[in-house]
C-alpha cells in the first residue's frame, strides 16, 4: 500500500541520480550567492556599530570574515562537505552573536543541511575536477568523498522525501500558531500584514483598496488567509496524490515568489524556493558521470533514512507536547539542537509581529538636513533595513517591538538608547568630529482592523529627540536631548 502511494507522488519522477546532483550543484552556487549578498552588509555594518578591538576593528567585524571564506569555498565546491557543515555552524553562530537570527537563518540551515545530505559538491564544482584528476591532487578529495559518499538515485529519493516531510511539519507548525490567533482565524491578518508599510511591498495598492472599497479588501483578505492557512496545514497529506500533489507544488512556488516580490522578505523566499526547487523540480535526464567507488552503499543510505525518521519523531513528539511552541516545551535544550538545522515551528507574523507597522521614526542628520537611509515618511523601510539584517533585527524591529508612547522618548529606556546606538553608527561611518540628529517619532493604528481605514491608517506625531555626537572610534558619545526638536 505504502509503495502505491509513494509511486502516484511526485517522488516518484526521481529517475536520475546525476541530473539531481547537476541541480542540487546549481542551487548550491545559488545559495553561496545569496549568502554572500546577505551577510556583507552585516559584516560592513558591524564595523561602525560595535566598538574597536585591539587590532583597530570590532571583534565581531573579524570573525565575520571567517564565514565570507566559507561561502566562497561552498559556492566553488572546494571539500564542499567540510565547508558547507562549517558554514551551517559558523552562520548560526555569528548570527546568534549579531542578534540577527530569523527564519531566514533557520530556512538557510536546512537548505545548508539538503545540500550537505545530497553531497551537492559532486557536480558542477572543484571538488567534481578534482575527483577525476589522478595522483596526489585529487587524493584528499577522493578520500572525502569515499567517506560521505555520493547518493544514489534511491538515496535522492528517500533524503527529498524527508526534507519535504521536515518542511511540512514546520509548515504544519507554523499554521497552528495561525490558528491560535484570533486575526488568522478571523481572516483579517492578511489585511493587516498587506497595508503594512514596513512589511509589505504593495501597502500603497492595498491601502488604497482599504479606503475605496473595504469591504472588497477583507473579503480578499480573508479568502487568501484561509489558503494559506489550508495550505500550511494539509500540503502533508495532499502531497501523495498527484493531482493534489500539483496544488501543494503551486501554492508553496506562488507564496514564495510573493513573500519577494509582494513582501519584505526576499532572502527568505529566495531560501525557500531553492528548496522547493531540489524537492519539486525535476532536471532533464543526461549522460550519467560514472560516480564509482563514491556511491553510498545501500546500508548507508538504510542508515541516512533511519535516522532522519527518528529525528523527524523526535521532533514531532516534542513540537507535540508543547503544542508547536503555545505551551512550555519540556527539553527547551532538545528544541536548541533540533533548532540547529532549522527545523523548529516558526511563530512568525503573529500578535507580537502584526503591529510592527504601526510606529516609526524617522531619523536626519543636521537640522533634518538629511533623511538616513532607515525609516521613510509612512514608515517603509529604507536601505538599511531592507538589506542589512544588522540594522533590521538588531536595531529597527527591536525599537518597533519595545514601542511605547509614553515611554518612547525617555532617555532612560531601550527606546532611546537603540536610536543612540544608530546614530552612534552612522556618526562613526563618516569619521568627523561632532554631528547632530534629529529622530521624528509617529504612529498609527494600521493593525486595527476594526476601525475605519482612515482612521487606521492616520499618521500621528509622538514627539522628537535630538543627539549631539562628538569624537571618533571608540571616543564617540552621542547625548540625547528630549523635547529639542519640533517637527
Amino acid at each position: 500500500m505504502l509503495r502505491r502511494i509513494f509511486d502516484r507522488s511526485p517522488f516518484a519522477s526521481i529517475l536520475d541520480a546525476h541530473a539531481e546532483l547537476r541541480q542540487l550543484g546549481a542551487i548550491r552556487i545559488a545559495t553561496g550567492l545569496l549568502c554572500l549578498a546577505r551577510i556583507v552588509p552585516s559584516i560592513w555594518a558591524s564595523r561602525y556599530y560595535f566598538e574597536e578591538g585591539a587590532w583597530g576593528i570590532p571583534w565581531v567585524t573579524v570573525e565575520g570574515l571567517p564565514i565570507v571564506a566559507l561561502i566562497l569555498l561552498v559556492t566553488a565546491g572546494v571539500f564542499t562537505p567540510v565547508s558547507t557543515v562549517a558554514l551551517l555552524l559558523a552562520t548560526r553562530r555569528y548570527e546568534g552573536h549579531l542578534e540577527s537570527e530569523s527564519l531566514s537563518t533557520d530556512v538557510l540551515s536546512l537548505l545548508l543541511s539538503l545540500l550537505v545530505l545530497t553531497s551537492a559538491g559532486a557536480r558542477r564544482s572543484v571538488d567534481a575536477v578534482w575527483l577525476r584528476q589522478p595522483g596526489w591532487l585529487g587524493s584528499p578529495v577522493r578520500a572525502l568523498y569515499r567517506l560521505v559518499g555520493i547518493p544514489s538515485t534511491s538515496g535522492i529519493r528517500i533524503i527529498l522525501v524527508l526534507y519535504f516531510v521536515a518542511f511540512g511539519l514546520i509548515n504544519l507548525g507554523g499554521a497552528v500558531n495561525h490558528w491560535h490567533e484570533e486575526a488568522w482565524r478571523s481572516g483579517r491578518a492578511l489585511d493587516i500584514i498587506f497595508s503594512s508599510t514596513y512589511m509589505s511591498r504593495v501597502w500603497g495598492p492595498w491601502r488604497a483598496l482599504d479606503l475605496r472599497f473595504p469591504e472588497l479588501a477583507m473579503w480578499i483578505s480573508w479568502v487568501l488567509t484561509m489558503i494559506q492557512l489550508v495550505a500550511q496545514t494539509t500540503m502533508l497529506a495532499l502531497v501523495w496524490w498527484r493531482p493534489t500533489a500539483r496544488l501543494v507544488i503551486a501554492w508553496g512556488a506562488l507564496f514564495f515568489l510573493s513573500s519577494i516580490f509582494a513582501l519584505q522578505l526576499h532572502y527568505l523566499g529566495a531560501f525557500e524556493l531553492l528548496i522547493w526547487a531540489a524537492i519539486f523540480h525535476r532536471p532533464r535526464r543526461s549522460d550519467p558521470t560514472p560516480a564509482g567507488a563514491f556511491v553510498r552503499r545501500p546500508w548507508s543510505e538504510q542508515t541516512i533514512a533511519a535516522a532522519g525518521a527518528i529525528f523527524l519523531t523526535i521532533f514531532v513528539a516534542h513540537e507535540s507536547w508543547a503544542f508547536a511552541g503555545i505551551r512550555e516545551y519540556p527539553f527547551p535544550k532538545l528544541r536548541l539542537y533540533l533548532d540547529t538545522i532549522g527545523v523548529h515551528s516558526p511563530r512568525v507574523f503573529n500578535y507580537n509581529d502584526l503591529p510592527l507597522g504601526d510606529p516609526w521614526c524617522i531619523v536626519y542628520r543636521g537640522d533634518r538636513e538629511e533623511r538616513l537611509p532607515y525609516h521613510g515618511s509612512r514608515g517603509e523601510r529604507l536601505a538599511w533595513v531592507q538589506w542589512n539584517d544588522l540594522l533590521l533585527y538588531r536595531s529597527s524591529i527591536r525599537w518597533r517591538n519595545e514601542f511605547h508612547a509614553d515611554t518612547v522618548l525617555d532617555p532612560h529606556r531601550d527606546a532611546v538608547g537603540r536610536l543612540q546606538q544608530l546614530v552612534v553608527f552612522d556618526h562613526r561611518r563618516r569619521h568627523v568630529q561632532t554631528s547632530t540628529y534629529v529622530v521624528d517619532v509617529f504612529v498609527s493604528s494600521a493593525s486595527r482592523t476594526d476601525l475605519p481605514p482612515a482612521e487606521r491608517f492616520e499618521r500621528r506625531f509622538i514627539g522628537s529627540i535630538r543627539f549631539h555626537c562628538s569624537g571618533e572610534r571608540n571616543a564617540t558619545r552621542c547625548t540625547p536631548v528630549v523635547g529639542a526638536a519640533t517637527e
